[in-house]
């Protein structure tokens, strides 16, 4: 059995970024595990080992990157906000 459950994977001292959207990743116990509170690169190392398409589109999105900060947190929760809005809950897709 694996459990799946959202993470934090970026420590911040303000917590109004903690929760958000922009800061959360399905994971499951083993990969959250073993990405603990390392460095940004080793957690998407750790990251790359995940089944889940969201997790794999986040590493190829951030992979070069070395740290991961509220800038980045902001930009992320718009772009799953945008999409969502867009392409979820998209009121033109609604048939009457």
């Amino acid at each position: 059995k694996t459990e799946s459950y959202f993470v934090f994977f970026y420590e911040l001292r303000d917590d109004s970024y903690v929760g958000r959207i922009g800061n959360l990743l399905p994971l499951g116990e083993h990969i959250n595990g073993r990405a603990g509170t390392r460095l940004f690169p080793e957690k998407i190392e750790a990251y790359r080992n995940s089944d889940y398409r969201i997790v794999q589109s986040f590493v190829e999105e951030y992979e070069d990157e070395s740290e991961w900060g509220e800038s980045d947190i902001e930009n992320r929760t718009e772009q799953i906000a945008t999409t969502a809005f867009q392409e979820v809950w998209s009121l033109n897709r609604i048939v009457a």
